[in-house]
This record gives structure tokens, C-alpha cells and sequence, in this order.
């Protein structure tokens, strides 16, 4: 357990690699913390970009294995559902990476947003990948963001004791948030959540083709989480001024669209009903 699977970021990239050695591969756009942290370290960061594939996007594979067994890289994130992107990757070509890259580099895979997924999560894979890690987190499907509660999970329980033993701090987890943690996860709870899980769905199902009828919009990318990757017109109502005028109306829209990857693109995170339909009026009235 970690606070938060940001800290659980920071311990691996502690731990695996060595400064001014070693390597982090990511698979932009995607999570900027993987970036930071490999920074901070420093160790090397090793890209191998997404690609535009039908309207939504795939991982580079080749890429991916190519890299990861060369240039010193010690950890290769993929996040799936991917922030931004919103896209979740096919589990088998994950694994495909996973197994081709065994006795090279250890995978990362981030499923910080998989309760929202179709797909679910990758959990009983890891008895038989070795170099799997996962990560999961009660930030973002159980709203617990502000306890700080997250993991990440191995089936190599020698690892997990030495990580526990020296990457985690002395007393690292609050009472309270272990408490609200144990809480939101009872049998009374979770059934709450799972039903609040299915709202924010229902919601964003709804919201696509509304969105798809704006003309400020130009592509709303499939998504498997609880966002959606929209992509503005290049002209007077490009992303940066609609976030602009959202502001001027009290709304703050995630801005993406100078990033590479995602040019003149917004994350719109699913709120209530209410909420989503402020920012559609917004994007009408745009």
C-alpha cells in the first residue's frame, strides 16, 4: 500500500533504477508523473509514442519491445485506460510485451482507472509474469483522492517484503484513510460505488453523440474511463479558447491541447448530469 499510486511511482523508479544509468520507457501521450519521476531520479526516459490507428489509439508494440530491450530501460509504463487518452489497450498484446520483455525490463502497467473499464483489470496475470506490476488506486472510482490511498501489486512476494522493507517510509499510512479505506471497501459500501460507477457511465454514453453534434468539435475519441479525449476546431474555437471562455463562466476545462499527441484537444472528466450539462451549453454557446 502506498499514498496513492503516485508514491508508488516514486518507489519503483527508486528502485529499479540506478541515476544517470538506466531508463524509463513511455508511451506518450500518456500520465505525466512517469516523466517527473524518471526526471527527478534522473534516470534516461525512453519514448515510444502511441499511434493514431481509426479514430482511437494503439500502442506501438514493436516500438515498445524494441526499446525496452535496449538503451538501458528498466521500467516500461503503459497505462490502460490511458490518462489522457481515455483508450484501454488489448490485454493480449500487453502480454505479448509482458513475455517478450522478461529477464529485460519490468512492465508497469497503471490501472489506476480500470473499475471504469470494460475490460477490467490484469490482477491474475501477475502469478505468471514475473516483471508484472500493477497499479491500482481509491482515488478516482471510490472518490477517495484526498485520502491518498493506492498500491502497487506483485506476485513476487520477495520483492514486495524488500520494497516494504526498504523503499517505504516507517509509518507511511494515516490511521484515517486505512479506516475510510476498509470502509468504502465493506460489502456495504462497494455496491454503492459500483452503482455509482454505472451513473458516471451511463452519463458519458450519453454525452458522446450530444458532443458529436457541436461544430466546434471536430473527433470525440472512444473511450473506456470516466473522461473523454474531444479534439476542437483549429480555428477561432480551438481548445485554448474555449478553455478560456470556459474559465470566464466559473468552468476549468483540462487543457491538453499543447501537448504533443493531443494538439487542440480538452479532457472533459464526467460530472453529474447537472455539471456535464453546463459544459455542453458551454460549448454551444462557444
Amino acid at each position: 500500500m502506498t499514498r496513492g499510486a503516485d508514491e508508488a511511482i516514486v518507489i519503483l523508479t527508486k528502485l529499479f533504477c540506478e541515476p544517470h544509468k538506466d531508463a524509463v520507457l513511455i508511451c506518450p501521450p500518456t500520465f505525466g508523473m512517469y516523466g517527473v519521476n524518471a526526471n527527478a531520479c534522473p534516470a534516461k526516459l525512453v519514448e515510444a509514442p502511441l499511434i493514431r490507428d481509426n479514430g482511437t489509439f494503439v500502442l506501438n508494440t514493436n516500438a515498445i519491445i524494441e526499446k525496452g530491450k535496449s538503451e538501458g530501460v528498466k521500467l516500461v509504463y503503459i497505462c490502460s485506460p490511458n490518462n489522457p487518452t481515455a483508450t484501454s489497450f488489448d490485454q493480449a498484446e500487453i502480454l505479448s510485451i509482458i513475455s517478450a520483455l522478461e529477464g529485460h525490463a519490468v512492465v508497469i502497467l497503471d490501472e489506476t482507472y480500470a473499475e471504469f473499464s470494460k475490460q477490467g483489470s490484469m490482477a491474475s496475470k501477475l502469478v505468471d509474469h514475473p516483471n508484472l506490476i500493477i497499479l491500482r488506486t481509491l482515488s478516482k472510482s471510490y472518490s477517495m483522492a484526498g485520502q491518498r490511498m493506492g498500491c502497487f501489486m506483485s506476485a513476487d512476494t520477495d520483492f514486495i517484503a524488500l520494497a516494504i522493507e526498504k523503499a517505504l517510509d516507517a509509518y507511511p499510512l494515516p490511521h484515517t484513510s486505512v479506516d475510510a479505506s476498509l470502509h468504502v471497501l465493506s460489502d456495504e459500501i462497494r455496491p454503492i460505488a459500483k452503482d455509482n460507477i454505472e451513473k458516471i457511465l451511463n452519463e458519458r454514453d450519453r454525452l458522446i453523440p450530444l458532443l458529436n453534434e457541436i461544430e466546434s468539435i471536430t473527433h470525440v475519441y472512444p473511450s473506456d474511463a470516466n473522461f473523454l479525449l474531444v479534439e476542437m476546431d483549429n480555428g477561432e474555437k480551438s481548445a485554448a479558447n474555449f478553455i478560456a471562455f470556459a474559465a470566464e463562466n466559473g468552468v476549468i476545462i483540462r487543457d491538453f491541447s499543447s501537448k504533443p499527441g493531443t494538439e487542440n484537444c480538452i479532457r472533459l472528466t464526467i460530472g453529474t448530469p447537472a455539471q456535464n450539462d453546463l459544459v455542453l451549453k458551454l460549448l454551444e454557446n462557444f
